[in-house]
């Protein structure tokens, strides 16, 4: 999966377009190549959903045999082929140029040749945000199969994260791949998308083109008991925010998959790119807050007795530490997707960014809003300025055992996980511990009721949904 670093540079957008154009060809390839390299995470889905089926009420008689990864993989290719759609979970990292929710800007930059050339349209489906007034964004880039006539065939939906397209400018001259690669393998590893192919038929249209004609056509409306229009509509809320969400049990599946998995090569693999990135951090850290250094002493020497060497110094420490905030930010965003924050690598990554950063102390300054709402949870202990969902996931943690702010408010650790939360609030519940209700308390059953049912019936979903995916594709498991 290429890494795209400026849409500016002709180098950098043809490799991007000579990988959307090596899509442009029957989505079953795609998905076919995919399942390889899914084939660890589908062995151990596989042996979580034996159990899911046998402890959910059993199986039917054409059940009976074990579910494998190859059963998986091949109810995965099933899927591509009948609805003529393949969902890709390996993350394209990009320059954000999108500047909003499927924003036309966005369009014209990843097309080709624009309008007019038929065969290289595509559609771009997400949403974007910023962190301390940088951008990130995360959506669906589909490239479609056409016919000589320009009609659909079939699509192949790639999940995309894009950084600050300017902070990517900063460090492009300081080799910045390596440190990427790592970036996508922990983004890769947290992502779910090969669970929303299994569910492929109940995608938005924007992500998983429906298709008007063909082998797949009815399948994305199908509504027949037990398939998965029918499956998601009987089990899950609209909002994606709340825990009985289909998002939300597609996270909760997914960071099981991913616990059960720890210990496992992939696993290992994804800590090495932890601390592989930021490795490659600290190196390009350090040579932008020299470049700075010279940009800054160069200004006060064009205007002496108006800027001090000084102001140089402070200047170029801020600018390296806004960079490399962000870029190790980014990578715990990556991380909060299917860890909870109280996971051991989450800790070590962030003692990791601290370490590296020009001048921790400035987060303390930036985040003056958060560490005067986490100085008022600690002050009265129910919440003060923390309210809401955030001061739930603080005392869910604090109620099972864990301290999640510790007793410095203005501690590193404590601000970049009040930042985290900030970030993601509806996923970082979600990942939170469930705590056991003492006395019987109404209260604390009604606060966390919704989150409770949505982690215990996680299993018993999974198994009710690769039912649904294989009858709705006449896949028999």
């Amino acid at each position: 999966m290429p890494i795209v670093i400026s849409l500016d540079e002709a180098a950098e957008k043809k490799k991007l377009f000579s990988f959307m154009n090596s899509l442009r060809r029957p989505n079953v390839a795609a998905a076919e190549k995919e399942a390889l390299r899914l084939a660890p995470y589908f062995k151990t889905m596989a042996k979580l959903s034996c159990d899911d089926f046998g402890r959910r009420g059993g199986r039917t008689e054409k059940e009976l045999r074990p579910i494998k990864s190859s059963t998986l993989a091949s109810l995965f290719n099933t899927i591509a082929k009948v609805t003529n759609n393949t969902v890709l979970s390996e993350m394209l990292l990009l320059p954000d140029v999108f500047g909003g929710y499927g924003h036309s800007t966005a369009q014209d930059r990843l097309r080709e040749k624009r309008e007019q050339e038929v065969k290289n349209s595509n559609s771009f489906f997400g949403g974007s945000d910023s962190y301390n007034g940088r951008t990130y964004t995360f959506g669906f880039l589909q490239v479609f199969e056409r016919n000589k006539k320009g009609d659909e065939k079939s699509s192949t939906s790639i999940p995309i994260f894009a950084f600050d397209a300017e902070l990517l400018k900063v460090i492009a001259p300081h080799r910045p791949q390596k440190m990427f690669r790592d970036f996508q393998t922990v983004m890769t590893y947290g992502n779910h998308d090969m669970l929303h192919h299994f569910t492929n038929t109940y995608l938005n249209n924007s992500i998983a083109q429906t298709f008007k004609d063909g082998a797949g056509a009815g399948y994305f409306d199908w509504q027949e008991k037990g398939c998965v229009v029918d499956w998601s509509r009987r089990n899950f809320s609209h909002v994606d925010e709340d825990p009985k969400s289909l998002e939300s049990w597609l996270v909760l599946n997914h960071a099981r998959i991913r616990k059960a998995m720890e210990g496992s090569a992939d696993d290992k693999a994804m800590r090495r790119s932890v601390d592989g990135f930021f490795d490659e951090l600290k190196r390009i850290g350090e040579k932008y807050h020299k470049e700075m250094k010279r940009t800054f002493i160069a200004q006060t020497q064009r205007n002496p007795g108006v800027l001090s060497q000084e102001w140089a110094f402070d200047s170029a420490r801020q600018a390296a530490h806004v960079m490399t905030d962000y870029f190790g930010t980014m990578l715990l965003y990556a991380m909060m997707r299917f860890m909870p924050l109280d996971h051991p690598l989450i800790d070590h990554a962030i003692d990791r960014l601290e370490g590296l950063d020009s001048d921790p102390s400035l987060l303390a300054e930036e985040a003056w809003g958060l560490t005067s709402s986490i100085r008022a949870y600690k002050k009265d202990g129910v919440g003060g300025a923390v309210y809401g969902a955030v001061h739930r996931i603080y005392e869910n943690y604090k109620r099972s055992g864990v301290l999640l702010i510790d007793q410095d408010a203005d501690e590193y650790k404590s601000i970049k996980k009040h930042q985290m939360i900030s970030m993601l609030p509806w996923m970082a519940a979600l990942l939170a511990p469930v705590p056991p209700i003492s006395g019987g308390s109404k209260r604390e059953w009604n606060e966390n009721g919704d989150l409770r049912e949505a982690k215990n019936r996680v299993g018993r979903l999974n198994a009710s949904m690769l039912r649904a995916s294989a009858k709705t594709v006449n896949f028999q498991l």
